[in-house]
């Protein structure tokens, strides 16, 4: 559908129609231009394949990467896994989508991590079509092209994406968000209100972060005289309605269990009760845009030089730049007076999504250079700088443990805790059932475990009912299960026995992790939870991989 949507539609109508724009000048068709720009390229345009080419270069070079480097999954990529395994409406932390979309994924090939990182690319690519789309609008071929190149020096759409979750869930929504209500505004036609109404949608069920959006673009609505006639179209309200239609279920979701995602992302902003907190949160997260975007500026200078020299628009274009800066730099404003104004702590990568047009509206707003050779080096230096990162998160993977004697998240061995237990499970429970029900604990290695066990069990996250509604007590003492945890952090064994009278400690498993580098081993505690048919009594079973303290390092 995305990819069926013609901008010639766009600009096209916006010239034409009468009831929405006054008369362009002459100069709004021509192809020096790009505003109104007959889209129809011929098949000699060579802009259309080297974008087609870029894309291809990023998802493969950002899919490969991962894939050669990262043993395991990363933090926020697991906790995507289990949760997706329930596809609930809503999760303690966030909304469903990515969890979601990380089960769909893994499940097509039999549970493995890797088509997370394709699917964090596909994100990303969706990010840089949109960028391209939009330019190709308002913008020549060939700056168009070199304002979608540019996202890909932004360190938010390398170094940051192998990760999937909410975050780079977001960014293609709020992009596509963007896009078509630009496309709605401009032609008014039903088709891209109702897209705009679907991916805003999406977007809030991927992060609640694309609500900041919404206020600033609601304003341009009502402050720019070419969009406020929208409003008296069918367009709009039939966006509304279908945008509050689709999150109907999760809004139901959320107020059966009395709003927990709402109270997560207020304490995860809270901030210190210090008057400087009003100034220094705001001042953080400020600093923190711009070093990410830093690269990507510099790139421009090719095209724009040092001394940045407006352009003179005409008045399409100048709709097209007030649209932009509302998109663009009107969330920032909206987070940035939140932060001063609550003292909140904002973390540098709700900046993430902002930036996705931010080429497209440099290159509007300033005189560029329009030359095939100038743009061809942007576009070079752009994968340069995808490559050199590339590079840099390889080494980090690889070489990191060597060099800080520290494991990484991606080092976790988390298929080798998941044979460990199957085999002592499989050892002891033989004639009830070979498959673990249930596993729990803190969820970073519960997690771990069930994912790489046969027919993935549910995880029974912290052993709390809030965060894995799915499960509690009584359904775990009714199945059974195995309880692991990391062995240097303290257990009251006494308070387990009184929640699982029928729990069972076993002796510790101690695994290496995932690195050649010498570091000191994993333990993870087990316990083992019968359920009332087995009426089994405890066995210990001694790991071959080195479960006695006398292994550890």
């Amino acid at each position: 559908m995305v990819l069926g949507l013609e901008s010639r539609d766009n600009f096209r109508s916006f010239a034409k129609q009468a009831s929405w724009n006054a008369p362009m000048s002459t100069s709004t068709a021509r192809m020096d231009t790009g505003i109104g720009t007959d889209l129809e390229r011929t098949p000699s345009d060579p802009t259309v394949a080297l974008f087609w080419s870029f894309l291809v270069f990023h998802v493969g070079l950002w899919t490969l990467v991962p894939m050669l480097t990262q043993p395991n999954a990363p933090l926020d990529t697991m906790e995507m896994l289990f949760w997706g395994r329930e596809m609930e409406l809503g999760y303690y932390k966030h909304p469903p989508l990515p969890a979601w979309l990380a089960e769909m994924a893994t499940w097509v090939v039999g549970n493995r991590v890797w088509p997370t990182y394709l699917l964090s690319q596909i994100c990303v690519a969706t990010c840089l079509w949109a960028a391209w789309r939009f330019a190709r609008d308002v913008l020549s071929p060939w700056l168009a092209l070199s304002a979608a190149a540019l996202l890909d020096a932004c360190y938010y759409y390398n170094y940051t994406t192998p990760e999937f979750n909410h975050n780079v869930t977001l960014r293609p929504l709020w992009a596509l968000t963007t896009l078509f209500l630009f496309w709605a505004a401009s032609s008014g036609k039903k088709r891209y209100w109702i897209a705009f109404g679907v991916a805003a949608a999406a977007g809030m069920y991927a992060k609640y972060q694309l609500f900041f959006l919404l206020p600033p673009m609601l304003l341009f609505s009502v402050w720019n005289p070419r969009a406020r006639r929208c409003w008296t179209t069918a367009g709009p309200y039939l966006a509304i309605l279908l945008f509050l239609i689709l999150l109907t279920p999760h809004l139901w979701w959320a107020w059966q269990h009395d709003f927990p995602t709402i109270g997560y992302a207020v304490e995860r902003t809270r901030g210190e009760a210090t008057w400087s907190e009003h100034l220094v949160n705001p001042m953080k997260f400020l600093g923190a845009q711009m070093l990410a975007v830093v690269p990507a500026v510099v790139v421009a200078l090719l095209l724009t030089g040092k001394r940045f020299k407006l352009r003179i628009l005409d008045e399409g274009q100048r709709f097209a730049r007030d649209f932009l800066l509302a998109a663009v730099l009107g969330p920032l404003a909206l987070i940035l007076a939140i932060s001063v104004l609550k003292g909140a702590h904002v973390r540098s990568m709700l900046g993430a999504p902002l930036f996705t047009l931010g080429g497209v509206l440099l290159l509007l707003a300033v005189d560029a250079c329009d030359t095939v050779r100038i743009n061809r080096q942007v576009v070079g230096r752009c994968a340069a700088i995808s490559i050199v990162l590339a590079a840099a998160l390889s080494v980090a993977n690889v070489a990191g443990p060597y060099l800080s004697g520290k494991p990484r998240r991606i080092h976790f061995p988390g298929e080798l805790l998941a044979r460990e237990l199957q085999q002592r499970w499989q050892r002891s429970h033989a004639e009830e059932r070979k498959e673990i029900p249930v596993v729990g604990g803190p969820w970073w290695v519960a997690a771990n475990a069930a994912f790489h066990l046969p027919g993935r069990p549910p995880v029974y996250c912290d052993l709390d009912p809030s965060k894995s509604p799915w499960l509690d007590d009584r359904e775990l003492l009714a199945k059974g299960g195995v309880l692991v945890w990391d062995a240097e952090q303290a257990l009251d064994a006494d308070d387990l026995r009184k929640r699982f009278p029928n729990v069972h400690l076993e002796p510790p498993i101690t695994l290496p992790y995932a690195t050649g580098a010498d570091l000191k081993r994993l333990t993870v505690g087990v316990a083992v939870i019968d359920p009332p048919a087995a009426g089994r009594t405890s066995v210990a079973v001694q790991s071959e991989t080195g479960s006695s303290g006398a292994r550890r390092r």
